[in-house]
């Protein structure tokens, strides 16, 4: 509920994929959304403009995070730990549209509970850089983009844009 490193984490939405699969095509799917009063006993920052921000986005974007059900801060980052080390035990890339956003603020959450932080930090690549890179402004619609600001909808929509960009580019 910010931008600052402190921001109060309200969900976290993850999705491990192969970059060489089919676009949108991904292995497993995480999702916790997190209550605002474990956030705030933690110390999290709440920012009004963000909290704006949220009240302008849609109803779907807004029931997402507000159907619930709702945990605390350290259970969800714990199982978020027990859910990426049973997919992958070996530290691998973590992608963010932003990295500087995302990657920042959950290693501050992990950090504040004591709880070891699942990526190293040389692992984080950005979204935005390799589209970027593959479409310049022209960048395509992703297969089934989901709820728009909706954690987990959003991993799985930048899961299937770096797989799209990968084969721009002719990655392996």
């Amino acid at each position: 509920m910010g931008t600052s490193p402190r921001a109060a984490v309200l969900s976290i939405g993850a999705c491990f994929f192969d970059l060489g699969a089919e676009p949108g095509e991904v292995v497993s799917t995480f999702a916790a959304n997190i209550s605002l009063e474990s956030n705030h006993r933690a110390g999290r920052a709440i920012e009004p403009s963000t909290v704006l921000w949220w009240l302008s986005q849609s109803k779907d974007a807004q029931n997402a995070f507000l159907a619930g059900p709702h945990e605390a801060l350290r259970a969800a980052l714990t199982r978020f730990n027990a859910w990426h080390q049973a997919l992958s035990p070996v530290p691998h890339r973590v992608w963010a549209k932003d990295p500087d956003f995302d990657v920042v603020i959950l290693r501050d959450a992990f950090h504040q509970e004591n709880i070891v932080f699942p990526f190293k930090y040389f692992m984080s690549r950005s979204v935005r850089t390799i589209l970027d890179l593959a479409f310049g402004d022209e960048i395509p619609a992703p297969p089934n983009p989901g709820v728009a600001h909706s954690a987990t909808d959003d991993a799985v929509k930048q899961a299937a844009l770096v797989q799209m960009a990968y084969r721009q580019l002719g990655v392996d």
